[in-house]
């Protein structure tokens, strides 16, 4: 494998940074039946943010920001918002440049400390493969949207800040990353010993010629969701039983806050 210092741009993308265009270059593209369908890729692996959470999106000291506002039990519906569950089988992406790779390392490995030891042994010609195991689909129905939207305007959605509702999600149990080089070099015993260190979840494939990064879960953790915008038409007074709004489909991954 190449020597080859990976560029700045993957380790700018391997560090967590504050303002927002960092985090927005993060983010991976999802494939591209999910992103024509108007899912985005949560910038970590998670096990929260389900159907029916209400977040807000404001701008403060730390910058521009997405963090939930209230979980779907705070609403206390009755009858409670219902899921339609599917199975989902979702292809395979390619990672092919640097920025695209640290997001997805950022994205498998939230809590790793791994990004400088991936950095340090990755040429510029390296690409990425994520195999998504066997996933599910989880939708809120659209009944069931408006009268979760409803019952967080009553409870008021004050200023600073806008407000969107997840209305699906798509979880797995199993993901499998394989880095490699394009023009098929081995990976070197340096960089072997670097990554043997990190943890038992990264290990060289038996040729040598790829770093594999399996990632499997006790429960199924999320790694893509759609949202509606919350437009509120009439003063969102807590408690009132008249405000109106309308939802909007979400067109570019939030700021969400990183796990």
């Amino acid at each position: 494998m190449k020597r080859r210092s990976v560029s700045q741009a993957l380790l700018a993308a391997l560090t967590l940074f504050g303002t927002q265009e960092a985090l927005l270059a993060q983010v991976i593209l999802p494939p591209t039946p999910l992103r024509h369908e108007g899912f985005h890729p949560f910038p970590t692996i998670r096990t929260g943010y389900t159907p029916g959470t209400i977040l807000q999106t404001r701008v403060d000291a730390g910058g521009r920001r997405t963090v939930p506002y209230l979980l779907p039990q705070n609403l206390s519906l009755d009858p409670p918002a219902q899921l339609l569950t599917t199975s989902e089988v979702v292809p395979t992406i390619e990672q092919t440049t640097s920025v695209g790779i640290g997001a997805a390392i950022q994205m498998l490995l939230p809590r790793a400390v791994v990004s400088t030891e991936i950095a340090a042994g990755l040429s510029s010609d390296s690409s990425m493969k994520i195999v998504f195991g066997s996933g599910t689909r989880e939708m809120l129905l659209g009944a069931d949207t408006d009268r979760i939207v409803a019952a967080a305007i009553k409870r008021g959605l004050p200023a600073p800040g806008s407000y969107s509702v997840i209305v699906g999600t798509i979880s797995f149990f199993d993901i499998e990353a394989t880095i490699t080089d394009k023009k098929g070099g081995q990976i070197d015993a340096s960089f072997r010993e670097r990554v043997g260190k990190v943890g038992s979840n990264i290990r060289i494939n038996s040729s040598g010629t790829a770093v594999v990064l399996p990632t499997r879960f006790s429960e199924r953790h999320r790694a893509f969701y759609m949202y509606q915008v919350i437009r509120p038409t009439s003063a969102a007074i807590a408690g009132s039983d008249d405000t109106h709004f309308e939802l909007i489909p979400g067109t570019s991954a939030l700021d969400l806050e990183r796990e």
